[in-house]
């Protein structure tokens, strides 16, 4: 992601993903998906290792994005929460900053390690769906931001002990 603060990114440790900042603990790190998507298309990786705080998110997947600056993209992304009981799920609508959000659609459930989170856009290019292994948990439908082709990125804290990841793909809708 450009202009990321502190220069976050994802780093692969012992054959899975997790964020990886300059600027220490607390702070994020993201990646981008560097290929052109459209409506149809779907974005899905295994929780390996939960971690978070409940300040602080445990994954952002990012879909319609317009853009690769964080400061300035635009678009929807699904929210991944770990609680104590069960963890929040949530579809946001992302507005000029992938910091900056409004909640189009929330729901509770536990996630647990092996557990693998989808983020689909259906081919109309303004429903989403957010799935846990297959199953259908949130769905919402916006036409705020369209473009026809946009970027899924990654996002999530450094936590003491790391969230982590593997079995990352992105695909056309099934």
């Amino acid at each position: 992601l450009l202009n990321h603060p502190g220069n976050g990114s994802f780093a692969l440790v012992s054959n899975a993903i997790q964020a990886n900042s300059n600027a220490g603990l607390y702070s994020s790190g993201g990646i981008l998906w560097d290929t052109l998507m459209g409506g149809g298309s779907e974005t899905s990786m295994k929780l390996i290792q939960k971690s978070g705080t409940f300040t602080f998110s445990s994954l952002f997947i990012y879909a319609r994005m317009n853009n690769k600056d964080y400061n300035t993209g635009s678009g929807y992304r699904l929210r991944y929460w770990e609680q104590s009981g069960n963890d929040i799920i949530e579809i946001h609508r992302v507005n000029a900053g992938y910091g900056n959000y409004t909640v189009l659609s929330s729901t509770t459930r536990e996630i647990n390690a092996g557990d693998v989170i989808t983020f689909r856009v259906l081919c109309n290019n303004k429903t989403m769906v957010a799935l846990v292994n297959g199953v259908q948990i949130l769905s919402t439908t916006d036409s705020t931001y369209t473009p026809a082709q946009w970027y899924f990125a990654f996002r999530t804290y450094v936590f003491p002990t790391p969230a982590s990841f593997d079995d990352f793909t992105v695909s056309s809708q099934p």
